[in-house]
């Protein structure tokens, strides 16, 4: 069995706390900051679902820059 394969086997056992650890110790190893993962607050729950109900096409960002431009 190579390194790989015994270090995949292992992972393969562990369970969401020690999965957590290890991407600690592995992105230090790295040199990578781990992303942490935060829950919406309702204010973003909020902007999410009129974001979704929103069914318009979106507007491409040059198009929005000159009528941002043209407001101010």
């Amino acid at each position: 069995m190579s390194t790989k394969e015994l270090a995949y086997s292992l992972i393969d056992r562990l369970d969401e706390k020690q999965l957590d650890a290890l991407i600690v110790i592995l992105s230090g190893m790295s040199g990578v900051k781990p992303v942490e993962e935060i829950e919406p607050d309702e204010e973003e729950l909020r902007m999410i679902a009129e974001s979704e109900a929103d069914d318009s096409e979106a507007e491409p960002i040059e198009d929005f820059a000159k009528r941002f431009q043209s407001a101010g």
